[in-house]
């Protein structure tokens, strides 16, 4: 969708019906948790994105912020 989970999980929060539905339209492969970032370029332009978990969201996010960071990448 474009957006870091933690952005998708405020939205979800405020409009759960039609979050709902999306999930069960992916067949359920969408996360709503800090933790997935999407990697861009030097110019913006989104090239992919990054997906982790195993700590605490916010942990999560900072890693894979850190990561893309490491890699001359932006992230967001």
């Amino acid at each position: 969708m474009g957006m870091d989970t933690r952005v998708l999980a405020t939205r979800a929060a405020g409009n759960p019906v039609f979050f709902a539905s999306l999930a069960g339209a992916v067949d359920g492969q969408m996360a709503y948790s800090p933790g997935g970032v999407i990697v861009r370029d030097e110019q913006g332009e989104t090239i992919g994105g990054v997906g982790i978990s195993g700590d605490l969201g916010d942990v999560d996010e900072f890693c894979a912020q850190a990561g893309i960071r490491a890699s001359g990448l932006v992230h967001g």
